[in-house]
């Protein structure tokens, strides 16, 4: 499995309310047949709980919004390497009536976790939210395979998928975009490519023993509204950070004097200057600031249920 960098809680925090709205669809589309489906399997088992898992549970914000909206017995682990953000827990879901305990462990671990915790016969729910496109190949092969043998449905939240509009839209858009893409592939991660590699995996088809559901759930952010102006200031900071770093690694920097880009010609990712990156940040900034800024940031949901 690859390393899993720390997350900061200030942008777990940042982030949460663009991914509540983005989950409108998971709400209508997801939920429903998800609900019908453990709850046909927990009365089949006599009524025993629903256990629900949920891997890098960060800040907590994922079962803060899944356990109020499934309407049936339920108890959860809440899955985190970072200790730290464990030991916030308590405070964060305070006011939830869903008995939980937090669990010091990762998703390379998942077979282990459910050994110990599983009754027998017990429905299992395994869900996450921004995680498989930190996870390389080999991991969600694991992870695929443990959702079969264990007849476990799955619920995996706003996984990036790698496009992304910005309105007013800027010639070098889709180059920092591109470049962007390529980081979050670094150290081995999926990136843009955890939704179709879980597809694959799961070997979804006639002949599967799962049946996925995967839906759009994309941020919808508007500058012109403080709470998002923030999320965007801050994702256009990092996002011009890791570009910048993945010029660098891509030997982009070159020794040259730098020129005048011609701004009215289309710019690839490998024609990218730190220079070039530099002005895309401040412009986009600037626009933020102002309140005149919009982004699309693409994601997906994917539900996995047995086949019937």
């Amino acid at each position: 499995m690859t390393q899993l960098d720390p997350i900061s809680s200030d942008w777990l925090a940042l982030r949460e309310h663009a991914d509540d709205r983005a989950r409108t669809v998971t709400t209508t589309d997801l939920l429903p047949p998800l609900v019908r489906s453990l709850d046909a399997e927990a009365t089949s088992a006599g009524g025993v709980p629903v256990l629900c898992i949920d891997l890098g549970t960060g800040t907590g914000a994922n079962p803060r919004w899944l356990m109020p909206r499934l309407p049936l017995a339920q108890t959860w682990l809440l899955v985190d390497h970072d200790e730290a953000l464990l030991t916030e827990l308590r405070e964060r879901l305070s006011g939830l009536n869903v008995p939980w305990e937090p669990v010091a462990s990762d998703v390379a671990h998942l077979g282990a976790v459910l050994a110990m915790h599983r009754q027998p016969g017990q429905p299992v729910l395994v869900t996450c939210a921004a995680l498989l496109d930190l996870l390389d190949s080999a991991t969600v092969e694991d992870l695929a395979a443990i959702l079969r043998d264990a007849g476990a449905h799955g619920l995996f939240s706003l996984t990036v998928d790698g496009t992304g509009t910005l309105d007013p839209a800027g010639p070098l858009d889709d180059a920092v975009q591109a470049a962007f893409n390529d980081h979050q592939q670094r150290h081995g991660h999926l990136g843009p490519d955890g939704v179709p590699a879980l597809q694959r995996a799961l070997g979804d088809g006639v002949t599967s023993t799962v049946h996925v559901t995967v839906r759009q759930t994309d941020w919808q952010v508007d500058a012109a509204d403080p709470a998002d102006r923030a999320l965007i200031e801050r994702l256009l900071r990092d996002r011009a950070a890791a570009v910048a770093e993945q010029v660098r690694r891509d030997g982009t920097d070159l020794t040259e004097e730098p020129q005048e880009p011609d701004r009215t010609a289309p710019t690839t990712s490998a024609a990218l200057t730190p220079q070039d990156v530099e002005a895309w940040r401040d412009d986009r900034l600037v626009a933020a600031r102002d309140g005149a800024l919009r982004l699309r940031v693409g994601h997906r949901d994917v539900l996995v249920m047995p086949s019937a």
